[in-house]
């Protein structure tokens, strides 16, 4: 469990999942799933998907401990309020940090955003896409050849005149009439101008099928870089994850690799990078309480829950703490 000073915590929630077909869960994981509010609050908003990924990790056979992580994250949960500014509030829970968990890979995204931008200054800043040609094989196989490809581009004179350094997303998509694999990658290299006629040239010749490559200059680096984290935060569509043993097969297929490259001058970019927000917290109540004040209607738990939840324009009133229970 994290301590009421830790700050990685979820500012907003997506929206609810609708027409889902739910796997029954091992029945030890049944009242994680469904009793504990703290666990209900994080994940509310990919209740389905959530049941999917865990029923696929169950399936691929991952550790015990995995799983139990992975059922646990949310619980635990208290409100907290910033010492330095009485008006910001956060929760704190118990966190998996499970690349397959939505809520824990928002919270990295986040923290890549601010670690990466100073980085990447938008007028030194071009927009990558690179991919391979569509083939049927194992999607491991198709991984290893973009990955290599990608290491013997950067080796290149062309690359290495143009470009200083950057960071590379993985995309994976799957066509679903032919069900094959799509892996391509994002890059967002700093360094000066590349003809994209040449980049497509070394691509091909490096590939020796594929040519097709995009290079643009990103209007607002900012967009591009919530844009291009979604990879990190959200890596597989919904052609994977509704597909049982395709899901399983990314599961398997990228466990221990990378959905993000830092290369050149971010070669040393953290894969978990730390929260450097300096911010001290002070405990207020479980969110349990929080969420049984805003069902009675209270107003200071309806705004604080509106806080949480993003809704900017609603302002907390004045009060300093929640009713009692």
């Amino acid at each position: 469990m994290e301590t009421l000073t830790a700050r990685h915590v979820p500012s907003s929630l997506d929206p609810l999942e609708t027409s889902v077909s739910e796997a029954p869960l091992p029945c030890s994981y049944q009242r994680e799933f469904n009793d504990a509010s703290g666990i209900a609050f994080r994940h509310s908003g990919w209740h389905a998907r959530r049941m999917r990924t865990f029923q696929a990790l169950y399936e691929a056979n991952v550790s015990a401990g995995v799983l139990d992580r992975f059922a646990d994250c949310g619980a635990a949960a208290w409100l907290v309020r910033s010492r330095d500014l009485p008006v910001r509030y956060r929760i704190v829970c118990n966190r998996c940090r499970n690349r397959w968990c939505l809520p824990c890979q928002q919270d990295r995204a986040c923290q890549l955003r601010k670690r990466i931008t100073p980085h990447l200054p938008l007028e030194e800043t071009r927009f990558i896409t690179l991919t391979l040609r569509s083939v049927p094989g194992a999607l491991s196989d198709q991984l290893d050849r973009l990955y290599a490809c990608f290491r013997k581009l950067r080796n290149t004179p062309l690359w290495r005149t143009h470009v200083q350094g950057g960071v590379a997303f993985l995309e994976l998509t799957l066509n679903e009439a032919t069900e094959q694999w799509h892996p391509h990658l994002h890059v967002l290299a700093r360094g000066s101008y590349l003809r994209q006629r040449d980049l497509s040239d070394a691509w091909h010749r490096i590939t020796g099928d594929s040519f097709i490559v995009d290079i643009r200059r990103p209007r607002d680096l900012h967009d591009t870089l919530r844009y291009l984290t979604t990879y990190v935060t959200k890596s597989l569509p919904n052609s994977v994850t509704h597909h049982r043993e395709r899901f399983i097969e990314a599961i398997l297929a990228l466990r221990s690799r990378r959905f993000l490259i830092g290369f050149g001058c971010l070669a040393h970019l953290p894969d978990d990078p730390p929260d450097d927000d300096p911010t001290l917290w002070d405990s207020v109540c479980p969110i349990s309480q929080l969420l049984t004040g805003a069902k009675d209607g209270n107003e200071w738990c309806l705004a604080v829950l509106a806080q949480l939840q993003g809704k900017r324009s609603c302002q907390h009133p004045t009060g300093p703490s929640p009713p009692n229970e």
